[in-house]
């Protein structure tokens, strides 16, 4: 309680952020850290979560064992973003498209055949697939919410003008009448995965569709992003069930 008084106090008061800038800790996702030891931890670089817990965050950066500052903690999101901007550190918000754009590299050098072909394997209902490269080559897969689309729908519910004011309203549909609706979810397929290239590479449709199964499955099965794509789970485990039992014969 102590630290995040101060770190509210340190925004509004120059000389004690000077002060105070390098000691105070910010809630993590491995524990509460100073920010310059949150920047030598993920390789010089900020990484802001502006969700809740349970996303692909969760499982992309801790594979990388790169800590992400949780914004939505008192005065932490400020602070951070103040922090980065003083220094000079990269910041990515994550969970906005830019900062999504940040960590998957679209893989626009993928032949034409190939896209097609993971397009096919791993379309998903009200889910676009998204050919990229990151890291760690190990995860093949991830599943992130498209928040902007998730709100636009939110708004377009006949139930919303009973519920939000209607200034509001009008403010939040000028935002989001700009927002294209491509799928209430992306899946990014990561293309420098083994996995995914030797999915690719697979010349048994049979087996090759199974294997795309079982990632699709786990990629949706390791979220927990609210409840947004909660009623896929049932899906997802019968996918994933079928497809492992007939890997195995």
């Amino acid at each position: 309680r102590h630290n995040e008084a101060l770190l509210g106090a340190a925004l509004v008061d120059d000389r004690l952020y000077a002060l105070l800038e390098r000691q105070l800790t910010v809630p993590t996702t491995v524990g509460d850290l100073t920010l310059p030891r949150v920047v030598e931890r993920a390789k010089g670089r900020l990484y802001l979560g502006l969700s809740e817990s349970g996303g692909f965050e969760d499982v992309l950066f801790r594979a990388l064992d790169v800590p992400i500052v949780d914004g939505a903690r008192y005065a932490a999101l400020p602070f951070t973003r103040r922090y980065a901007g003083t220094h000079g550190v990269q910041l990515t918000e994550l969970g906005t498209k830019a900062g999504d754009a940040d960590v998957f590299a679209p893989a626009k050098d993928l032949a034409p055949a190939d896209r097609q072909t993971l397009q096919r394997l791993f379309v998903a209902p009200d889910t676009r697939v998204e050919p990229v490269r990151f890291a760690p080559t190990t995860l093949p897969a991830v599943l992130v919410v498209d928040r902007d689309v998730m709100l636009k729908r939110r708004l377009q519910d006949d139930q919303a003008d009973q519920r939000i004011a209607a200034g509001v309203l009008g403010l939040a549909r000028m935002f989001t009448d700009k927002v294209k609706d491509q799928g209430r979810a992306a899946l990014y397929v990561n293309v420098d995965a083994p996995t995914i290239q030797r999915v690719l590479a697979e010349p048994d449709p049979a087996r090759q569709a199974m294997a795309a199964q079982l990632v699709r499955a786990t990629a949706f099965l390791s979220t927990r992003q609210s409840v947004e794509l909660a009623h896929d789970m049932g899906a997802s485990l019968t996918d994933f069930e079928a497809a492992f039992a007939a890997l195995l014969g």
